[in-house]
C-alpha cells in the first residue's frame, strides 16, 4: 500500500474537524473477568506496547438488546505526532457516547488527532439492537505518516 500524502492527511483531517469537530478524551479499560480473554488481550497488547505504535480494541464478549456497551480504542502513537481513526459500528447499533469522535459519517466515529498525539484510551459507547446475533466491527488508523492499518484485537459481540 502506498503511504498517504501528509498534505492530503492534513487536509482530511481539517475537513473531519469542520464537519464535526472533536478530540480525544482519556478514560478507563475494562476487561471480560474471562482469563483466557484477558490473556489473549494482553498478548496483542503486548506486541502493540512492544512496537510503540497501534489501535487496539476491546469490547464485552456479548450483551442483551437495548444494553449498552463500552468499547476501548488504546492508541499506541510511538513516535507520531498525530493520527486519524476510523472506526465502523455494525448496523442497527446506536451510538450514545461519541467519545468527542465525529459522527457525520452514518456508521462511523471518526477522531483525529493532529498535533501532539499521546498514547491514550478512547472510549464510546454504543446502544445494542433488537436483532439477536453476531455483529462485527472494524475500523482503520494512520498514525504519522504510516500507511493505513486495521484496529486489531476484539471484533465481535453478540447479542441475545
Amino acid at each position: 500500500m502506498k503511504k498517504p500524502n501528509k498534505v492530503i492527511i492534513v487536509v482530511l483531517a481539517i475537513l473531519v474537524i469542520l464537519v464535526g469537530g472533536f478530540y480525544i478524551f482519556q478514560s478507563s479499560t475494562k476487561t471480560s473477568g474471562n482469563s483466557e480473554d484477558n490473556q489473549q488481550v494482553g498478548s496483542i497488547q503486548g506486541s502493540i506496547i512492544a512496537k510503540g505504535y497501534g489501535v487496539y480494541r476491546t469490547l464485552q464478549n456479548s450483551t442483551g438488546a437495548g444494553n449498552v456497551i463500552e468499547v476501548n480504542l488504546e492508541v499506541f502513537v510511538g513516535d507520531a505526532n498525530y493520527y486519524i481513526i476510523d472506526e465502523r459500528i455494525p448496523e442497527g447499533w446506536v451510538v450514545s457516547d461519541a467519545a468527542g469522535g465525529s459522527t457525520k459519517d452514518p456508521g462511523h466515529i471518526k477522531w483525529v488527532e493532529f498535533s501532539n498525539a499521546k498514547d491514550t484510551i478512547i472510549t464510546y459507547k454504543l446502544i445494542a439492537p433488537t436483532n439477536q446475533k453476531t455483529y462485527s466491527f472494524s475500523g482503520n488508523f494512520v498514525l504519522g505518516d504510516s500507511e493505513e492499518k486495521t484496529i486489531i484485537g476484539n471484533n465481535e459481540i453478540r447479542v441475545g
